[in-house]
């Protein structure tokens, strides 16, 4: 009998969930603006080649992206950015450091 109500308790609790959710998500989706269509640039806007060498499509469309634009690494170098880390906190006076 307990085994019976708290499954029927654990499938009750979780179809509200989910139709709470389902509800939240439509009310975002409703209220939310529209996306605007992406227009394709224009790259000759961007991009003028003083080199003597011929641009390919793809480094024309990299270079249109602008100054603040950076491809993601593949992997993050965790090892040395806690080997740095270390480092740091190696310099600070002992109470300072375990606190880190």
């Amino acid at each position: 009998m307990v085994d019976q109500l708290s499954n029927f308790r654990s499938q009750t609790d979780a179809e509200w969930t989910t139709n709470k959710q389902k509800k939240k998500f439509e009310e975002l989706k409703r209220t939310q603006k529209p996306h605007k269509q992406i227009q394709p640039l224009d790259i000759k806007k961007f991009i003028h080649n003083i080199s003597s060498f011929p641009l390919d499509k793809a480094a024309q469309n990299v270079l249109a992206k602008g100054f603040n634009y950076a491809v993601a690494p593949t992997q993050i170098p965790v090892e040395d950015i806690i080997c740095n880390i270390e480092a740091a906190i190696a310099e600070r006076p002992a109470i300072t450091a375990d606190t880190i």
